[in-house]
């Protein structure tokens, strides 16, 4: 027999504690009196019943929760069970009183919602009840909150800041629902409870992504192909539902293909052009994106500086007078160069004429014939300019020429040893020796010459006066010779004509007496 408030012996309705095993003796609850209480059988189905043990007179019991009434008072909860003892049965219900087994509470936390790209945060103290383990209530206060899971790492991220759970968007597009498994513990138990976030779906306008197309080169009537719906993409909508479209400020420059999304572009002037592509999703959200084109003539090829700088390094044997120098470049730099045309001439500063020019197709060694092989002259200079085409198909060239003057073959003079002098070779003229000797030979040609005229003169006005043959007289074997090292300045009246124009501009008298017979002739050719 189960045991009621009127019956002898009623021990009273026993406390159990809410999601807690608990066993409880049920002496005071049941009774026989033909059997004794270790001989009889107790059986439910209840899935709050786990077992009864005859041996201690005790049953096992679980309660998933605690039921509150109407004010929010805990009522008593009841286990039917089914007691027997081998020759009768019977049934009846065994009541319990459920209290909290001082393990952290949640109540129900709603729904939580936010637009993608953006967050939200949820204070969850409200949401949360403790007490301790005889069931008296306790400050929420001191619980340490912690997120246990997220089911869609990839949506959104969760973290906790006190009592207050932050949530947030992973990204400016994701949209979709997950659920966050937050836990409270006050040390010594702990709970858990499952929010779930929905993030809203904003429309996004498309996006454009150029790449390595923010900036290119093209030459100047070369066609530039780009596929253009390649890099325009919409996490809305369908990209086959995208609106492009294409324009520079060159009418005609650029023409669009929405069938292929092939935008060809072509420029017949150098300069740096702007390209504009514009896509519009079927919401109205649009976006822009501008691509930088350096529309080229060539390329340039750069002549190594003072700081080792640059793609062409040159090299030449010599560039003395009378010689033909032999060229070579190296190509230095990290270009891939193919079509290799170098341009060579040989020009003049004085006369400012070009005589000489030559190609070679390829960086040498090559030579540079001056003067139709005579070699370089006296004010003459080389000039070097090189086109060619790099690995990626662009013309390359030198923006500007190099130059190397002819200069004068330094003579290298031996030092004489000062305590030998008896050694030297008196028959080799020093530069100094042959000046003086050069000018002496002009006094002396001037005074004989200044000499003649006076005697001329004094025979025209002279009556019977007696003529003296000086030339006959005078005794030339004592002058110097004139040295064939030294060529004697041209004498007044012998230099070539000016020209109408008078001297070139830029030239002194003593160059036109040297150079300007050499001028007059290369400007009869011109």
């Amino acid at each position: 027999k189960i045991l009621g408030a009127g019956d002898d012996g009623y021990a009273g309705i026993p406390t159990v504690k809410v999601e807690t095993v608990e066993t409880v003796s049920i002496v005071g609850m049941v009774s026989d009196a033909e059997t004794s209480l270790s001989d009889l059988t107790i059986d439910s189905d209840a899935h709050e019943f786990i077992s009864f043990d005859p041996l201690n007179l005790e049953i096992t019991v679980s309660f998933d929760e605690i039921v509150y009434d109407s004010r929010g008072t805990p009522i008593s909860q009841g286990i039917f069970i089914t007691l027997g003892d081998g020759e009768d049965f019977s049934s009846g219900t065994l009541m319990f009183n459920v209290i909290e087994n001082g393990q952290p509470r949640w109540s129900g936390v709603p729904t939580q919602s936010f637009d993608e790209g953006s967050s939200a945060s949820l204070s969850l103290t409200e949401f949360l009840t403790d007490t301790d383990d005889n069931g008296n209530p306790t400050s929420t206060g001191l619980l340490t909150l912690s997120v246990v899971s997220v089911s869609d790492e990839s949506l959104m991220t969760a973290s906790i800041n006190g009592q207050t759970l932050n949530v947030e968007s992973v990204d400016d597009d994701s949209f979709g629902m997950a659920e966050i498994v937050v836990r409270a513990s006050d040390g010594v138990k702990e709970s858990d409870t499952v929010i779930t976030f929905h993030i809203n779906n904003i429309n996004d306008a498309p996006a454009i992504e150029l790449g390595e197309y923010v900036s290119q080169i093209v030459q100047t009537g070369e066609r530039l192909n780009i596929d253009i719906l390649a890099m325009v993409s919409d996490v809305d909508d369908p990209s086959e539902e995208i609106w492009v479209t294409v324009t520079t400020f060159v009418p005609g420059a650029v023409q669009y293909n929405p069938i292929s999304g092939i935008a060809t572009m072509s420029w017949s002037e150098s300069g740096q052009e702007m390209v504009t592509i514009t896509a519009e999703d079927r919401h109205g959200a649009s976006s822009a994106a501008i691509m930088t084109i350096e529309v080229v003539n060539d390329l340039p090829l750069l002549w190594v500086d003072s700081s080792g700088y640059g793609d062409l390094a040159v090299s030449m044997d010599n560039t003395d007078y009378s010689s033909n120098p032999s060229v070579s470049i190296a190509n230095v730099g990290t270009l891939e160069l193919s079509d290799i045309k170098v341009l060579w001439s040989v020009c003049n500063s004085i006369t400012g004429i070009c005589n000489d020019f030559g190609v070679s197709h390829n960086l040498g060694p090559f030579i540079v014939l001056a003067n139709s092989g005579e070699g370089l002259k006296v004010g003459d200079y080389v000039t070097l300019t090189v086109d060619a085409v790099d690995s990626t198909g662009f013309d390359r060239s030198t923006p500007d020429s190099f130059k190397a003057y002819a200069t004068e073959a330094v003579e290298e003079i031996p030092e004489e040893p000062e305590d030998e002098p008896e050694n030297v070779d008196k028959g080799t003229l020093s530069v100094m020796t042959v000046g003086v000797m050069a000018i002496g030979l002009l006094l002396a040609v001037s005074l004989v010459l200044g000499l003649a005229i006076v005697l001329q003169r004094q025979r025209r006005d002279g009556v019977g006066a007696e003529v003296y043959d000086y030339h006959e007289e005078y005794d030339y074997s004592d002058e110097p010779q004139v040295s064939p090292l030294v060529a004697p300045p041209v004498p007044p009246g012998m230099a070539p004509p000016l020209p109408p124009e008078g001297l070139p501009a830029g030239w002194t008298m003593q160059q036109w007496n040297h150079y300007g017979e050499e001028y007059l002739r290369r400007r009869e050719q011109s």
